[in-house]
């Protein structure tokens, strides 16, 4: 039986991103192996940690527990390299499939070994390049100048939104270049989901004339929750309600924003949940005011619940938004420009509705057998991926 790879840093990449990945290389055949890190630096709790390994493993795929850190610069990270560079030792894989900047740089490096005497095929999925436009010139600095060195270590380079595709084709210059719509999501899973609304309500202290603003996703200061806070502040809806699902380090600082701001009452951190879709079907708009993105897979969800968007205008976010058809897109640091979008869908119920029936058709072209089919063909068929016009899409550096 040959063997293959599933490498990246935590635990909860895994999951959240690769179960697509783990189902085409289960039904070709493979022997599946997972490699992360399950102890620190996921967006999921302990136990929810353990209940990937316990699925995992039901599912008769191997799991490695390797230190990744987000930072190279440490010893532990020289660590996870070493114990990288043994397990692609110590087994013959037919493919190794990396994920995150930092976990494929390492896994390219140690896998040249097995590229050039075993024929082991590397595959690089870029869930988002850290150069992108608009984005700060040390990125282009540290960033770029990487994956245009390690492109010839890469046999396989996956994009999924069109700005990195367009950019990949013509500036890295790897073996293969594809891309896909993301990594998939369950839609008739979201679609047939059905919840008490009104309990989930009452348990985060909403009233019914409440209007619920949602968020899903790490607290952190990529995610620019704050700016929510600040449009919020700005807001003419006095009932405006901010939830968000998710753990991280900016925990305090919103808090602390939100006492400012004088929104202490309106601020609800429900921390780590397993009830996302309940919270996404209760919700009334849905917030992603993201610095940086790849294509993310909280929008997809909140789309295939029926909700209005108000995004950041960043790649990704307008890969799948449509502007007034599924949403408002906003400049990333501009919370006026958030606040009016804001009060525009909080005041017209219809609006919102139009919006959010909009999205649960744009994105049946991201369901899972979408892009289970497009990953199936660009893994083992024959027909590749129709590419762009390298000279069409200009950037910004």
């Amino acid at each position: 039986m040959k063997k293959a790879l599933i490498i990246t840093n935590t635990a909860s990449m895994v999951y959240l991103f690769n179960s697509v990945n783990i189902d085409i290389l289960q039904n070709a055949g493979y022997e599946v192996h997972i490699a992360c890190n399950f102890c620190s630096g996921n967006t999921a709790s302990e136990n929810a940690i353990e209940e990937y390994k316990k699925r995992w493993n039901e599912k008769g795929i191997i799991s490695h527990h390797i230190g990744f850190l987000r930072s190279p610069f440490s010893f532990k990270s020289f660590e996870a390299y070493r114990a990288t560079k043994k397990l692609i030792r110590d087994n013959d894989f037919h493919l190794i499939h990396c994920h995150t900047p930092i976990v494929s740089v390492f896994v390219r490096i140690a896998a040249q070994k097995a590229r050039k005497k075993k024929g082991t095929k590397v595959i690089y999925t870029a869930h988002g390049f850290h150069f992108y436009n608009g984005c700060p010139t040390k990125n282009w600095v540290l960033y770029f100048p990487v994956e245009k060195f390690f492109a010839d270590r890469t046999d396989l380079l996956i994009t999924i939104n069109e700005e990195d595709y367009a950019r990949a084709l013509k500036h890295i210059h790897a073996k293969q270049i594809a891309k896909t719509n993301g990594v998939g999501i369950d839609i008739a899973s979201i679609e047939a989901y059905t919840c008490d609304k009104q309990k989930i309500r009452q348990e985060i202290g909403l009233k019914p004339e409440d209007i619920m603003l949602l968020s899903v996703g790490e607290l952190n200061n990529n995610k620019n929750h704050i700016k929510v806070l600040q449009a919020i502040s700005k807001c003419k809806c006095a009932h405006l309600h901010y939830v968000i699902c998710g753990i991280g380090y900016a925990k305090d600082k919103l808090i602390n924003a939100a006492k400012e701001l004088g929104l202490e009452n309106r601020l609800h951190l429900l921390g780590f949940r397993k009830d996302v879709l309940a919270v996404l079907k209760t919700s009334d708009i849905f917030v992603l005011p993201s610095i940086r993105e790849g294509l993310p897979v909280a929008l997809m969800e909140a789309m295939a619940a029926g909700l209005p968007v108000v995004a950041s205008k960043i790649r990704g976010n307008t890969d799948l938004i449509r502007e007034f058809n599924g949403g408002i897109l906003c400049d990333r640091f501009d919370a006026a420009c958030y606040g009016r979008a804001i009060d525009m869908l909080a005041s017209s119920r219809s609006l919102r509705e139009e919006m959010g029936a909009y999205n649960k058709q744009a994105i049946k072209a991201y369901d899972k057998s979408v892009v289970y089919t497009q990953l199936s063909e660009i893994l083992f068929g024959t027909q590749e991926m129709p590419l762009y016009d390298k000279e069409v899409i200009q950037f910004e550096i």
